[in-house]
C-alpha cells in the first residue's frame, strides 16, 4: 500500500460515508479483517513497514 491510500470506509446504517481510513505509511499488508463489522478500536489491517536504510 502507498501512504494515503484508502484502507477502509466507515458508513452509517443509511450507507452514508462517515469516515475513510488511510494508510499512515507505505507498507505491505500482512493481514486484514474481513468482517464487515468491527469493534471500536479494532484492527482494520496489519501493515508491515519496511525498514529504512
Amino acid at each position: 500500500m502507498k501512504k494515503g491510500e484508502i484502507i477502509a470506509t466507515l458508513r452509517n446504517v443509511f450507507g452514508d460515508v462517515v469516515k475513510e481510513y488511510e494508510a499512515p505509511e507505505n507498507g505491505i499488508v500482512i493481514g486484514k479483517s474481513v468482517s464487515p463489522i468491527n469493534q471500536a478500536g479494532g484492527r482494520i489491517l496489519h501493515l508491515g513497514i519496511m525498514k529504512k536504510h
